[in-house]
């Protein structure tokens, strides 16, 4: 008997509350937010098993503010798909990740 394949989307340093220095436009489609926004609506598009963050999912220097928001609402949009997602502390974000 096959086993189906287990389909994971995984992604890392995100630094939600930060802007990419590397990208000289300031149109809001490359923000970090507006990234991860998309980077939750292709896993569920995807209907993929599970969601990765390999650490550094906040900017150190905004991590209450700007970052906090965009990243509740992306988890519960894929908890509310049935979308199971593990996180990795990094070294910007041991602290605002507790659980």
């Amino acid at each position: 008997m096959a086993s189906a394949p287990c389909r994971i989307l995984c992604t890392g340093d995100l630094h939600l509350g930060r802007y990419p220095s590397g990208v000289h436009s300031r149109d809001r489609e490359w923000a970090v937010d507006r990234v991860w926004e998309n980077t939750v609506s292709y896993a569920i598009q995807q209907a993929v098993d599970g969601v990765v963050l390999t650490g550094d999912v906040v900017d150190a220097q905004n991590k209450r503010y700007e970052a906090l928001g965009p990243l509740q609402r992306g988890l519960r949009r894929l908890g509310d798909a049935g979308i199971p997602v593990v996180a990795v502390a990094g070294n910007h974000d041991f602290d605002a990740l507790p659980r």
